[in-house]
């Protein structure tokens, strides 16, 4: 956290998916949680709390809540490959389940499932505290539809070969 902060980052992501997340306790969760927000010279802190069902998601939000998050990373629940409605229906529920910010993460690779740009852009409109996606689809056209929401949606290269673009379409990367 430390080696992050010195190097000029605009935010920490404790509790990703690409680490161990999904095999650390709830202990251990709320310990890393801490020591990130103890480290994070006031940075914001955007909590991985996603998991493959909609119970493990909101059981993992209102356990880090409490620990200094300000926005939530929820990636979409894997394994179970949710159709459209399905996600729809997940990240509404998620969303109204707190009043901080919302990030989602389409990573099909990795989840099996897809989130169109369609459900996504509807959720965007829709729900209020649904801001941000880190998207690591591979698809330049999915990039330049997302990106075209300017402000009502920020976009996050998911993948480092988005950056480039992504960049071009005033995102950032994660």
């Amino acid at each position: 956290v430390k080696r992050q902060v010195a190097a000029g980052i605009h935010f920490l992501v404790p509790l990703g998916t690409t680490a161990e997340t999904p095999c650390l306790s709830d202990e251990e969760k709320v310990e890393l949680l801490k020591i990130t927000r103890e480290h994070a010279q006031g940075l914001p802190l955007v909590v991985g709390a996603g998991t493959n069902s909609l119970a493990g998601t909101l059981r993992n939000m209102a356990l880090l809540e409490p620990y200094g998050v300000d926005y939530f990373l929820v990636v979409a629940p894997y394994y179970n490959k949710p159709t459209q409605q399905g996600l729809y229906a997940y990240y509404k529920a998620v969303a109204a389940a707190t009043e901080k910010s919302i990030i989602l993460y389409n990573v099909p690779g990795r989840t099996g499932v897809n989130i169109t740009a369609e459900t996504t852009l509807a959720l965007a409109n829709e729900v209020e505290n649904i801001v941000a996606i880190k998207e690591a689809s591979d698809s330049a056209d999915r990039l330049t539809e997302i990106g075209a929401m300017g402000e009502k949606l920020r976009l996050y290269a998911g993948n480092d070969s988005q950056l480039f673009t992504v960049l071009s379409l005033g995102g950032g990367g994660v």
